[in-house]
C-alpha cells in the first residue's frame, strides 16, 4: 500500500507527458491543413529554428509538404524570428553554418 502514491505520481507524469506530445501533434496537423505555405513555414521556423541549419532543405520541404523550389524561395525571402530577433536573411543552410545565436 505504500507504493500507491508513487504509482499515482508516475501515472500523472506519463499522462501529462502524453498530453503535451499530443497537443504538439494536433498543433502541427492544424498548421499543415489550415495555414498557407508561408505561414506554415514561419511556424516551423519559429518552433524549430535549429533544424534549418541541421537538415537538408529537401527534407524540410518534404516534411512541410512544400515544393523544393517554393521552399528555396521562402527560405530566401521570409523573415524569421530567431531567438527573439527578427532577421531578414538568406539562412546559411550549410552544415555547421552560422546559427544566428549572437
Amino acid at each position: 500500500m505504500k507504493n500507491i502514491p508513487l504509482y499515482h505520481a508516475i501515472e500523472t507524469l506519463f499522462r501529462k507527458a502524453t498530453e503535451h506530445v499530443l497537443a504538439g501533434m494536433i498543433q502541427r496537423h492544424f498548421e499543415l491543413m489550415a495555414l498557407d505555405m508561408e505561414s506554415h513555414f514561419k511556424a516551423f521556423a519559429q518552433r524549430s529554428p535549429h533544424l534549418l541549419n541541421q537538415l537538408p532543405q529537401k527534407d524540410i520541404a518534404s516534411y512541410l509538404r512544400i515544393d523544393a523550389t517554393n521552399f528555396s524561395k521562402l527560405l530566401a525571402s521570409v523573415r524569421i524570428n530567431w531567438h527573439g530577433h527578427w532577421r531578414d536573411h538568406p539562412i546559411d543552410t550549410k552544415p555547421n553554418g552560422h546559427n544566428w545565436t549572437s
